[in-house]
């Protein structure tokens, strides 16, 4: 089991990725600023660090550090303090690196992106080092935010795919659905609505196989606000959107503000319900008051003025579009404020208050021109980084390209040496060889004349024997010719014993 202190971490740490999303993404809490954000994050990866390496009296320094004061300045000095102190690179020092990238992506300075540019450069390189994919992962995650901050989402794209492929090697199945989340959305402004409907249903297959039913709740939200733009998926918009707040309903009721506003536009722009969708905005407005999410109060105010001008109440219209302006300008929100100063325009046009008019087509003209500015800035400082970057790589290269001939120079004379040691074991196996055949000739010449030797003697022996086979059997029939006359000369036995008998038989009667 995990310390305590880690879990406690491990929670924390998961609602300042939550408040990330926020300060970087659509929405922020108004209770939080911006630089509160960043330095708790910037503090977690530090306490993370020290907290497994037990070291708590640095703790107590980044502690004071990061909640006595706020000062970017401060931020800045504790997170290189870290990496100067930290004396190799390890995990935490990679994850320090990625707060620094994304401390110079959201200060105030002029170069900030090329400082976060080249600051996520310098992370790649340390991260593959040591292989820490994770690393990898939110380098690349980081820097596709700060392309889509300046609204360039192609180029976001491109870095979250490598963050992907980078969780795909951990197998991080969770990380890889929030990376498919932003994925999704990244396609869905860019148009693309079939594309970030196939990233929802990954996500939908995710959070169905994990059994996580507060997180399905929100897919099935973005699934339905993505098919409302797929032709002949308009039936499927109101079940997905109907699953969606039921669920969260159960589980997350706090969480139905943005859910209301989202099913309350669906009414109003696809169904022309235009009470139901005002009544949605309104409990949409009740949720946020209670949890303090100014932001999503700010989106219902805007579309309960673009109900109020579908319905012609123009003077409604335009009190609830200054609303959403009144949060909007000071976080920032362009793409919003430029939404809202249009459609202000197109409402004191209709309302015939053609000076408010003529007013709100410049405040989005200048800012457009404020954007495009921005854009052109930051376009600069990312090529003249780029530059850095492969001044950098060429003087890296004339180095690497030294180190080569070197290596290849060593390699030759490890060649030579290689060959002619290969000429010299050639040379002995060729003597080897000589001697063993040799030998072999010589044991096969012996063999030879033994062999020789033992037919002449087996052809003596043969002789021998012939020649003693013929003896033999001309004593044999030696011994036969004289049985034979021996038998011719001597007298029949019966004959003798007939004269005997006769002779004896004479000699009774004389």
């Amino acid at each position: 089991m995990k310390p305590i202190f880690i879990r406690i971490l491990n929670a924390l740490q998961k609602r300042i990725d939550l408040l990330l999303e926020f300060a970087i993404g659509r929405m922020r809490p108004k209770h939080l600023t911006y630089k509160l954000n960043l330095n708790c994050k910037i503090f977690f990866i530090h306490l993370e660090s020290m907290l497994r390496s037990r070291s708590l009296l640095f703790l107590f320094i980044c502690t004071s550090i990061h909640f006595s004061s706020y000062g970017q300045s401060k931020t800045l000095d504790s997170l290189q303090a870290l990496l100067k102190n930290s004396g190799k690179v390890d995990t935490s020092y990679i994850n320090a690196l990625n707060a620094l990238t994304l401390y110079y992506g959201n200060s105030e300075a002029e170069n900030k992106f090329s400082l976060a540019l080249a600051n996520y450069e310098r992370t790649l390189k340390s991260a593959s080092k040591i292989q820490f994919n994770r690393g990898i992962a939110k380098a690349n995650f980081l820097i596709g935010m700060l392309y889509e901050g300046l609204n360039k989402k192609d180029t976001a794209l491109f870095y979250y795919f490598k963050a992907v492929s980078a969780y795909e090697k951990d197998k991080n199945e969770a990380a890889i659905a929030g990376l498919n989340t932003r994925i999704a959305r990244t396609y869905f402004y860019l148009g693309n609505p079939l594309e970030s409907n196939k990233y929802v249903n990954l996500l939908i297959t995710y959070y169905r196989k994990a059994n996580k039913r507060a997180e399905l709740g929100q897919a099935y939200m973005f699934k339905a606000v993505v098919l409302q733009n797929v032709h002949d998926s308009i039936k499927e918009v109101n079940t997905y959107f109907k699953n969606a707040i039921i669920i969260t309903e159960e589980l997350k009721p706090e969480s139905l503000g943005y859910m209301y506003n989202n099913y309350g536009e669906y009414l109003s722009d696809k169904m022309s319900a235009q009470e139901d969708a005002l009544n949605y905005f309104n409990k949409a407005k009740a949720i946020a008051f209670k949890t303090a999410d100014s932001a999503t109060i700010a989106y219902a105010d805007f579309c309960i003025g673009k109900v109020y001008f579908k319905t012609k109440k123009y003077a409604e219209a335009k009190q609830s579009m200054l609303k959403a302006v009144d949060f909007w300008e000071p976080h920032k929100k362009v793409e919003d404020l430029l939404y809202a100063f249009q459609k202000l325009s197109d409402i004191t046009y209709e309302a015939g208050d053609f000076k408010s008019c003529v007013y709100y087509i410049r405040k989005e003209k200048m800012l457009k021109d404020s954007l495009n500015a921005l854009t052109n800035s930051q376009n600069l400082n990312e090529l003249q980084t780029k530059y850095d970057v492969a001044k950098k790589d060429k003087e890296l290269s004339v180095l690497k390209e030294k180190a080569i001939i070197e290596t290849l120079e060593i390699i030759e004379t490890l060649e030579k040496e290689k060959q002619e040691n290969r000429s010299l074991i050639l040379m002995i196996g060729i003597a080897v060889s000589v001697l063993f055949g040799a030998f072999a000739l010589f044991a096969y010449l012996n063999i030879q004349k033994a062999n020789k030797l033992l037919a002449e003697e087996k052809m003596l022996v043969i002789r021998q024997k012939n020649i003693l086979e013929a003896k033999n059997k001309e004593i044999t029939d030696s011994i036969e010719y004289a049985k034979r006359i021996q038998t011719a000369l001597m007298t029949n036995e019966t004959y003798i014993d007939k004269n005997l008998e006769r002779l004896t038989k004479g000699n009774e009667k004389g």
